[in-house]
């Protein structure tokens, strides 16, 4: 079943970034991954970088339906390396000033989680406990809020600035001891979209 979803979530990541017209664009963002789920907190910095592509289903000027496809890797110090592969579905609503509003982004997706501690593994053939860096195949659940508002424009591209804040809670870690985690990744980024004009169009 994991495996079918990847393919599924690969799939449509690749439909999102080889389409070129005027309803997708592609985005890149740097992230912190927080623990703390209300106010983020910064005194241990949990990095990532993301890439993101995006597709807009309607065709509406100021209310759009937007599907997004999301590869990030982030760190957590002592618990995890992260690769996380999602999609997310929401709503947008487009102001006259540029501010373009996501009140909610609701997906999910699969999550490679590399373990960053050392784990006492039993080995059956030497009959003796090693120390090991897990692998896991889990899943997260994702949602949350996003703005974005234009910095520059061309007859080609359009570009903004975005900023995200979403709570994501990912499991199965540890059956025994911790079977889900949840965070708060805050991400800051840049759109960009690259419009499919023709001369008679400019």
């Amino acid at each position: 079943m994991k495996e079918r979803i990847l393919v599924l979530l690969l799939l449509s990541s690749s439909f999102l970034f080889g389409q070129v017209d005027n309803k997708t664009q592609a985005k890149i963002g740097l992230s912190h991954h927080s623990l703390s789920l209300v106010v983020p907190q910064v005194q241990a910095i949990h990095p990532g970088v993301q890439i993101t592509g995006e597709y807009q289903w309607n065709s509406a000027a100021k209310h759009a339906l937007i599907q997004s496809g999301t590869l990030e890797y982030f760190y957590h110090q002592n618990l995890q390396h992260a690769i996380q592969l999602y999609t997310d579905l929401s709503y947008e609503l487009r102001l006259a000033n540029g501010l373009h509003i996501r009140p909610l982004e609701i997906g999910g997706g699969y999550v490679l989680s590399i373990s960053d501690l050392e784990t006492a593994v039993w080995n059956e053939d030497t009959e003796q406990y090693e120390s090991a860096n897990l692998r896991r195949n889990n899943w997260v659940i994702s949602l949350g809020p996003e703005i974005s508002y234009p910095i520059f424009s061309t007859d080609r591209t359009r570009a903004r600035f975005f900023a995200d804040y979403k709570i994501q809670v990912q499991g199965i870690v540890i059956q025994e001891t911790v079977p889900i985690i949840a965070y708060a990744p805050v991400s800051l980024g840049l759109s960009i979209q690259f419009l499919n004009t023709t001369p008679d169009e400019k």
